[in-house]
């Protein structure tokens, strides 16, 4: 993937990246020595890498979950993981058909991982916590296991709308 590097005046201390244009657009600080920005490049050139490697393994593992439980019903959706949520565990656009799984869960065991991916999954059917989507949601054998577990891990009562 190609990297575009802005140097701002306005950036004292971090540089930051984000994704436009099927591009990395870099941003640094303008005085940023050469040897720095190299190394920088690297590194966000590897996170990016890793990142999309890990995405696609969710996209898989989704797509399996999808074909074993839904009947492949679902033929249209996206699945990333995501670093920014800090109270929830995952969330699904029902328009946009994209799926956010927080980082964090990366290091959970497996059948907690697949609940929460099913949760979501379960939303592109149904965009509510109905009685219809508890049905589909309770098809996963270990639903009520992950549930506790996840509220071992600090989930809010709340927030528990599993």
């Amino acid at each position: 993937m190609k990297i575009q590097v802005i140097k701002s005046k306005r950036r004292r201390k971090t540089a930051s990246a984000k994704r436009e244009n099927g591009m990395i657009v870099l941003r640094v600080p303008w005085f940023l020595p050469r040897e720095e920005l190299v190394r920088i490049v690297s590194v966000f050139r590897k996170r990016y890498r890793t990142r999309r490697a890990s995405n696609s393994d969710l996209l898989s593992r989704a797509e399996k979950l999808n074909k074993k439980f839904f009947g492949g019903k679902l033929d249209k959706f996206s699945i990333t993981w995501s670093a920014r949520h800090k109270n929830i565990f995952g969330n699904c656009n029902y328009r946009t058909r994209e799926i956010r799984i927080a980082t964090r869960l990366k290091d959970v065991p497996t059948w907690v991982l697949e609940a929460t991916i099913m949760h979501e999954l379960a939303h592109l059917i149904e965009p509510n916590h109905s009685k219809k989507f508890k049905k589909l949601i309770d098809v996963y054998p270990r639903m009520e296991r992950a549930k506790g577990f996840l509220l071992g891990m600090g989930m809010s009562e709340k927030n528990a709308n599993f």
